[in-house]
């Protein structure tokens, strides 16, 4: 059982959650995403659901900070 979550990490957080598809040397096409979280301006950039879940899970679980610059990481 997880533990209860503080207070801090309850706070509501809003995600911008975009997904594309790109074409690859072979003329199939893989699905990309990115989500960000828009008080922090973190990004994280994926190509599957469970790498999806992961970066939401990280930026959940992560304390809400201010005044954070803009910052790309990918998890793949």
């Amino acid at each position: 059982m997880k533990p209860p979550m503080s207070a801090e990490n309850s706070l509501p957080r809003t995600f911008i959650l975009r997904i594309w598809r790109e074409k690859t040397d072979n003329e199939s096409f893989l699905w990309r995403g990115s989500v960000s979280n828009a008080q922090s301006g973190e990004r994280l950039y994926f190509q599957t659901m469970e790498q999806l879940k992961d970066a939401v899970t990280r930026m959940i679980e992560t304390p809400p900070r201010e005044n954070i610059p803009d910052s790309e990481t990918s998890i793949l």
